[in-house]
């Protein structure tokens, strides 16, 4: 073999590999609360939307927002088609964990909503100590660049309820392999659980947890909006199948100096296939 040729060769492997890298974000942007003053939505809106245009995504999975706030991001986020419902009604009363991916890479091959309870098809249910309802929307996408398909779930367990927490984890894995079967799979969400705890233990004995490659910088997801104060614990995941491998984690730390444009921040990994 010339070393052209050779060359080459590394030179399209390489092509093939930066083509073929999904990057995906998760984000819980808090809810849209009036009491929040300074950080009520209509004041951090802006920021919220920077952060999530800056990131060059393919794959965002939004959680807590209402109706007119998924109205808003549809809006900010055009070049993205979107899933999703509200959790209370399946429709547009509650909270959504909306699922945008980026139309020029993927098309939509199937999509839904589940509860996370004992009827996750009956819209509005929840069960075992869960303190709201919570939902998860799915949707399979078909990669154009690199022809396969990739299953994504985006959710939000809840916050109180440690069983409806375990048993989440376990429909959540339950419905990933039924429906993904062979398929790539991502998991994304706020799970409000950390990394010590059982439920991220039904997870990881499942699915890879994309911090594995992670090298530098920060390690919590919940913080409130307070630069500085209130550190809380990594609750918000990204997960994925051993079809996928992890090149990049990172939580972003992105702020004005004083205040987050959420009481989360953002999780951001890049991915790649494995064959």
């Amino acid at each position: 073999m010339s070393i052209w040729l050779g060359l080459a060769i590394l030179v399209g492997q390489w092509q093939w590999s930066v083509d073929h890298q999904i990057k995906a974000v998760t984000y819980n942007i808090r809810y849209h609360e009036p009491n929040d003053g300074k950080n009520a939505w209509p004041k951090r809106k802006g920021r919220v939307a920077e952060l999530l245009l800056a990131q060059q995504a393919d794959i965002i999975g939004l959680q807590e927002a209402l109706d007119g706030q998924v109205v808003y991001c549809d809006s900010v986020l055009n070049a993205f088609g979107r899933v999703g419902v509200g959790r209370d009604d399946g429709k547009q009363k509650g909270e959504f964990s909306p699922l945008y991916y980026r139309q020029s890479r993927f098309d939509l091959a199937d999509h839904g909503t589940f509860w996370l309870s004992e009827t996750p098809e009956v819209p509005g249910s929840k069960s075992w100590d869960a303190a709201i309802t919570r939902i998860c929307t799915y949707a399979k996408l078909l990669d154009k660049q690199s022809g396969k398909p990739v299953w994504v779930f985006n959710t939000h367990f809840d916050h109180k309820g440690k069983v409806a927490r375990e048993e989440s984890a376990k429909l959540l894995v339950r419905k990933a392999h039924e429906m993904a079967k062979e398929d790539a799979v991502l998991l994304i969400g706020d799970f409000n659980f950390p990394p010590e705890s059982d439920p991220y233990g039904t997870m990881v004995a499942e699915f890879e947890d994309s911090f594995s490659c992670y090298t530098d910088g920060e390690k919590t997801t919940s913080h409130g909006f307070a630069v500085g104060e209130n550190e809380g614990n990594r609750i918000d995941h990204i997960f994925h199948s051993a079809k996928l491998a992890c090149l990049y984690y990172r939580i972003l730390d992105d702020n004005d100096g004083e205040n987050y444009p959420s009481d989360h921040l953002p999780v951001v990994s890049v991915l790649m296939y494995r064959d």
